[in-house]
């Protein structure tokens, strides 16, 4: 999901070298590179010789980044200003045209970056649009020390421990971004991204046959009670919205040409219910139609069915 958005590897940064707009400042360049992908974004740790960037053809507005000067100085221009960060520095921007960076001697950085997705889903909104630097927070120190220590892990965690620390170093970045005064906390947000979520993940996942409630729950890293209490009030529920994505998808296959000498069975297997009567009795429920009468006479789609866009987090 998040493959892409990110400086990655070395070959992205010679991919910017050659375009210009990362530029060695003595005729060399020389960098070292920790990058650890995370259920919420990155962790990066870098060192690099003198370099000028000139930012980015593609501004990263759905990105925030949290930036932390470990050695050596940066120089920062946006918005016409100049700012310069010593070791110990640290710097927010959460939502940018990304400035012009200028390092004279070498540094050596910690970043850490989240999506503006998973901040929506845990409620909290930026209300700034431009570089808040040097965050007056407590948990600034922790942080800095907590990704660190998560980029040194080893890569074998077991699923449950990856999720632990994952959770422990994006608890600390909700934390310190509340503090920052540029961030707000807005529980309504909450349940709003935790439901949609859970859509984009029927909505990718439906055909999966062991797919259930508690599927839903344990990709979300959370208990099933806590997803069925954000959706006690919507119609319909989970089990139903599940059901209603297997049957749209066997409903879009009945009416497709290249799938007329597919049985229902078949189908039936490719979109999740498992049997052919399980699919009779969803097709009868949702259009009120047999599946032979569905593959004569309809065309198009009917009623209305609620499938959220896929959003990645990923």
């Amino acid at each position: 999901m998040l493959n892409g958005r990110f400086l990655r590897s070395e070959e992205d940064i010679v991919e910017r070298v050659i375009r210009g707009s990362w530029i060695p400042e003595n005729g060399e360049y020389r960098f070292d590179l920790r990058t650890r992908l995370c259920s919420f974004g990155l962790v990066m740790e870098s060192e690099h010789t003198a370099f000028r960037l000139r930012g980015l053809t593609r501004p990263m507005t759905e990105l925030i980044d949290i930036g932390f000067v470990l050695e050596g100085e940066v120089e920062m221009t946006t918005g016409g200003k100049t700012h310069v960060f010593a070791a110990g520095s640290i710097y927010v921007i959460p939502s940018w045209n990304p400035p012009e960076v200028l390092v004279r001697t070498g540094v050596k950085h910690l970043l850490v970056r989240i999506s503006r997705e998973r901040l929506r889903d845990r409620g909290v909104r930026s209300v700034e649009k431009f570089a808040r630097f040097d965050p007056d927070s407590a948990l600034a120190p922790l942080l800095r020390v907590v990704a660190l220590e998560y980029l040194r892990l080893p890569t074998t965690l077991g699923k449950f421990a990856q999720s632990s620390a994952d959770r422990v170093l994006e608890d600390l970045i909700v934390g310190m971004l509340l503090e920052t005064g540029g961030f707000r906390y807005d529980p309504a947000d909450i349940n709003a991204g935790i439901r949609a979520r859970a859509l984009s993940i029927i909505a990718a996942e439906h055909r999966d046959p062991e797919l259930d409630p508690g599927g839903v729950a344990e990709r979300m890293r959370m208990s099933l009670r806590q997803l069925q209490r954000v959706f006690q009030d919507e119609k319909p529920g989970l089990s139903e919205r599940i059901g209603q994505a297997r049957v749209r998808s066997a409903a879009e296959m009945l009416s497709a040409p290249g799938a007329a000498d597919l049985s229902v069975n078949e189908i039936a297997r490719r979109v999740g219910f498992g049997t052919g009567f399980r699919l009779r009795a969803a097709l009868r429920r949702e259009f009120n139609s047999t599946p032979s009468e569905y593959r004569r006479g309809i065309d198009t789609l009917p009623g209305d069915f609620d499938e959220p866009k896929t959003v990645i987090v990923k």
